[in-house]
């Protein structure tokens, strides 16, 4: 911030004297937030006008932060993993356990924002943290992979008549365990990705150095459709002892292969 004197000659005219940062860069106050001496401080900053230079910290805080519009609480440790089904219509969210009981997904109702289903969390569940999740192209099956070395796949059952009285709100789900692969890698799987054209394929990649394609194949049953997974190819992309922790699809156009994987 420029003192007395800014301005007067052998000063350089295009020296900026003051700028609006956020503490850290970090932010997510919406314009309308602000008060009066951040908005006097930032000037024109937030507005939609082209910029001519390179901008600085708080332009680039104003016009790339979404704000922060809901909270939602419901799991009791930090959230290790997020994924949003292709509709838009159920967010699965997942967080850091030690427990089987800490950790069960949950699935929450875009459109309230309120807990509809509790996929495992006991028996037949994850038993530690889970760090990845995906729901296939289609959105019928949601893939899950964590801590415990499993791979899980949950998915839309026939429902049932409602017991009475009515199960609580967090368990009125449609959604189970369909299929899964106990030990699906040697260590921590960190990472899971569906084909982008169809569902039977399927990746996961772990820290013992293996990316693994999995073929899902649809069983029809008297309470719904069962899947199984059989591996496909497994595959050593990294250096011995050097861990894969993402993976990605990519779809190719035309007939020809089914997708390249990144």
């Amino acid at each position: 911030r420029g003192g007395e004197g800014a301005g007067e000659a052998g000063e350089d005219p295009g020296r900026v004297w003051s700028a609006y940062l956020p503490e850290l860069g970090l932010t997510t106050k919406a314009n309308e937030m602000r008060g009066a001496d951040e908005a006097r401080i930032a000037g024109g900053v937030g507005t939609s006008t082209a910029l001519e230079a390179v901008p600085l910290e708080g332009q680039l805080a104003d016009h790339t932060l979404w704000p922060e519009r809901r909270a939602l609480y419901a799991h009791p440790n930090e959230i290790t993993a997020l994924a949003i089904s292709p509709d838009g219509k159920l967010l699965a969210s997942a967080c850091k356990a030690r427990e089987a009981s800490a950790a069960a997904i949950l699935l929450w109702d875009c459109a309230t924002w309120q807990v509809v289903g509790r996929l495992g969390g006991g028996e037949g569940g994850h038993t530690a943290s889970v760090v990845a999740l995906e729901f296939c192209p289609a959105g019928e099956l949601l893939a899950s992979a964590g801590r415990d070395r499993q791979l899980l796949l949950w998915g839309r059952q026939q429902r049932e008549p409602p017991p009475q009285p009515p199960p609580p709100p967090d368990a009125r789900t449609d959604w189970g365990l369909v299929a899964g692969e106990r030990r699906a890698h040697r260590r921590i799987v960190w990472a899971v990705g569906w084909g982008r054209r169809r569902r039977e394929v399927l990746g996961t990649a772990s820290r013992d150095g293996a990316l693994k394609l999995w073929r899902v194949q649809r069983q029809e049953g008297a309470d719904g459709p069962r899947y199984a997974l059989e591996v496909l190819r497994e595959l050593r992309p990294c250096p011995a002892g050097t861990a894969v922790t993402a993976l990605a699809f990519v779809p190719q156009p035309g007939a020809g292969a089914e997708a390249v994987v990144a």
